[in-house]
């Protein structure tokens, strides 16, 4: 590895001020290795163990963007990757990032404004606010209220609002299937076109300014979660463009955990994924990104289907008894996971060395992730609930992933529990601007849970 790779990695994770770089690998004997929870044979496949070789590693040193996408700063990694874009792997990787975050800000939107204008509408609300209803019933799944909405829909005060209530009044009929803003119809023109290794602004919330049906008439301000979808809708495609030739089913694949109720899986999902797909991520191998999409639907099924060919599932399948997971196991094999991957990236390395533990944490948290997954999936809504907030609580630094934050936040808002989820989103606000638009209804929300009830009670 070359010294300025070195300094690199060492700064990127925050070493260099700590011990002047890299500890001497002679200085550093291996530890007692671990207990192994997965198929070693299966853990050294992980991208984390593999890429402890350094020249393996060295392509992802030495470019500043995969350095700042390893750190979550999607800015710098976009400006970095748009300069030097390279295969065009590390520019996608950011193009899904953005798209995921928009993906679950729209999510969080629609959730909210079914709280706000569904479960707790007021006479005073504006007769406006069915449009909202329809468009985050389909953007929710919950075709029923999209429907009602419909149905109470009155004329439009104005042609562009009119034009997209018919837009979306038509899409009610393939709920919960989520129409294309970006294809046609009402939005198609928003956003310019979508351009690889660039970032275009939504614009400048409120998207609406109505009056309250009171002798008052008191203005409220509203945004269109379609604008989020919108905006998350270009990423994907921009991060289909700047993806290499014949690799656009990776993009799919990795935004897929994200998608909305309504949106179907993934035609296919790769049997192998080039590095630049898995580095600074959370899935080890490409096995463990298609467990963990089988695991939406299949449940522990899919990890008994998949734990001879994915770390992940390999490392669940003790935590599996009689149909149901054991919270407490998947606690415990997570940081045994880590430990693992980590031992065997000392074996590789000669040594322990400063960039082993962030790389392993990454791995203890994609088996937390996907622990959720599966307790989702069986309808073991609390146990998938403390799985959540662990793997929360423990994405920090370099693990403290945007997307997974907002899905969180989007989590919380269905439950009713709009404080986290506030706080989320004003930490995302900071990065990435257009979430903005999602704080209207968050906030809304707060403001008539506190007026007509307590909120529940947080899942910890």
């Amino acid at each position: 590895m070359s010294a300025p790779a070195s300094i690199l990695l060492a700064a990127t994770l925050g070493l260099a001020a700590c011990g002047g770089g890299q500890p001497a690998r002679e200085s550093q004997p291996a530890p007692e290795r671990p207990r192994a929870v997965a198929d070693d044979a299966l853990v050294r496949g992980a991208w984390q163990v593999r890429l402890a070789d350094d020249a393996a590693r060295a392509p992802f040193e030495g470019h500043g963007g995969w350095s700042a996408l390893f750190r979550r700063a999607h800015d710098e990694a976009l400006a970095a990757f748009a300069a030097d874009r390279g295969d065009g792997r590390g520019l996608a990787r950011v193009h899904v990032d953005e798209a995921g975050v928009y993906r679950q800000a729209a999510l969080l939107a629609a959730r909210a404004t079914l709280q706000v204008y569904g479960a707790d509408r007021q006479e005073a609300d504006p007769a406006e606010v069915d449009y909202l209803l329809v468009v985050s019933g389909v953007l929710a799944g919950d075709c029923d209220t999209a429907r009602a909405a419909r149905e109470r829909l009155a004329k439009p005060s104005d042609e562009t609002l009119g034009a997209r209530e018919a837009w979306w009044a038509k899409a009610v009929d393939a709920c919960p299937a989520v129409p294309d803003p970006l294809a046609d119809g009402p939005f198609a023109d928003v956003l310019p076109a979508p351009a690889p290794g660039t970032a275009p602004a939504l614009p400048a919330p409120p998207d609406y300014r109505w009056a309250e049906r009171t002798e008052e008439a008191r203005e409220v301000e509203a945004t269109d979660p379609t604008l989020l979808y919108l905006l998350s809708r270009w990423h994907q495609e921009a991060a289909r463009a700047a993806a290499p030739e014949g690799e656009g089913a990776a993009v799919d694949a990795l935004l897929a955990p994200w998608r909305l109720p309504g949106e179907p899986a993934p035609e296919a999902v790769p049997d192998a994924l080039d590095d630049g797909w898995l580095f600074a991520g959370f899935y080890p191998t490409a096995a463990d990104l298609a467990f963990v999409l089988a695991a939406g639907e299949g449940g522990t099924g899919a990890v008994e289907a998949w734990k001879d060919r994915s770390p992940l599932a390999a490392a669940l399948a003790p935590a599996v008894k009689d149909g149901a997971l054991s919270v407490e196991t998947v606690l415990d094999q997570a940081v045994r996971f880590r430990d693992q991957v980590q031992a065997d990236m000392v074996a590789v390395s000669g040594g322990e060395q400063g960039f082993h533990r962030p790389f392993a944490d990454l791995a203890m948290l994609g088996l937390l992730r996907a622990g959720m997954v599966v307790a989702d999936a069986t309808g073991a809504a609390r146990d998938a609930g403390v799985l959540r907030i662990n793997a929360l609580e423990r994405s920090t630094g370099s693990a403290a992933d945007p997307v997974f934050a907002l899905s969180v936040a989007a989590w919380d808002t269905g439950n009713r529990n709009p404080l986290r989820a506030q706080d989320i989103l004003h930490g995302a606000r900071l990065r990435f601007p257009a979430v903005e638009s999602a704080r209207y209804p968050l906030d809304a929300m707060h403001v008539r849970l506190a007026r007509n009830a307590a909120p529940a009670t947080p899942v910890h």
